[in-house]
């Protein structure tokens, strides 16, 4: 029997294992933050992660792209990066759970986005 990749505890499974690694790393995560960008206008993002490294506040914007968002994942890599760019956050991470082509790898890198899947996440967390 196939799996269903559909279901909506695996994007709670891979939210929770990204928490975790981003936890151990010193970060403390908030889920659905709603940052106000310059713009005024107010974004929301999947996930923010905040630490203070000596006098520096570094923040990452994460966002997922799951069970099958294939297709408008170009879509997705514009809306936030454009989101993390109005609300001045450099450091954005996209959360894959499928191997994406060169154009998509390219576009993200020229919208300044960090793509990971999740195996090599779970490969970080265990290390």
């Amino acid at each position: 029997m196939q799996r269903n990749k559909s279901l909506p505890t695996d994007r709670l499974i891979i939210e929770e294992e990204v928490t975790n690694y981003l936890k151990k790393q010193g970060y403390q995560v908030t889920k659905a933050a709603k940052v106000t960008g310059q713009s005024g206008v107010e974004h929301i993002f999947d996930m923010l992660a905040e630490a203070d490294e000596y006098l520096v506040h570094n923040i990452i914007a994460i966002a997922f792209a799951l069970n099958g968002q294939k297709s408008g994942i170009g879509n997705i890599i514009f809306e936030f990066s454009n989101k993390a760019y109005d609300a001045g956050i450099n450091q954005r991470i996209l959360v894959v759970d499928e191997e994406t082509d060169n154009k998509i790898k390219a576009l993200a890198r020229q919208k300044r986005c960090f793509t990971t899947r999740r195996r090599r996440m779970n490969y970080a967390a265990r290390r």
